[in-house]
């Protein structure tokens, strides 16, 4: 058992995940998703809301559309959610002490990637109000053609 009392070292390497981790981006999803649904008549629970946390957009999409009482494709449900969420996410507010984290890690040099089920053109969107995030070079994004799955599968 290490003695609480002396330092640990420091960690290896760091991954990150961005929405709900760096950026407070999670609320803003399910408003979007939540305000499709109901375009087409479908009210979502949040027990629903919940199981959409930190999927592919895609992977979304295709679970909000079978919850539609009349489904109606990916694509047109998309069409209405994407620029209700693109609208808020401008928005997004860094998570309690991210920068700092991000930044702590930079300086001490250690290693970092983020690893996130966002495709590479959501991230530059949602990063761009958060210079900091650059200091993440390292990157694995949802849209990675090897990827085979998006989380919760552990390929990411």
């Amino acid at each position: 058992m290490q003695d609480l009392k002396q330092p640990s070292a420091p960690p290896k390497a760091c991954l990150f995940d961005l929405d709900g981790l760096l950026i407070n981006t999670e609320p803003l999803h399910g408003r979007g998703w939540s305000e499709a649904a109901a375009h087409f008549g479908t009210h979502l629970s949040e027990a629903q809301l919940m199981q959409l946390k930190g999927r592919r957009r895609q992977d979304c999409a295709a679970q909000v559309d079978a919850w539609l009482a009349a489904p109606v494709g990916v694509e047109a449900l998309l069409a209405v959610q994407q620029p209700i969420v693109r609208a808020l996410l401008p928005d997004a507010a860094a998570m309690p002490s991210a920068q700092e984290l991000v930044e702590h890690c930079h300086i001490r040099g250690i290693p970092m990637a983020l690893v996130t089920s966002s495709s590479r053109e959501a991230v530059a969107f949602k990063a761009a109000p958060h210079p900091w995030l650059e200091l993440i070079q390292e990157r694995v994004y949802g849209d990675d053609p090897q990827l085979d799955a998006g989380k919760p599968d552990p390929a990411p």
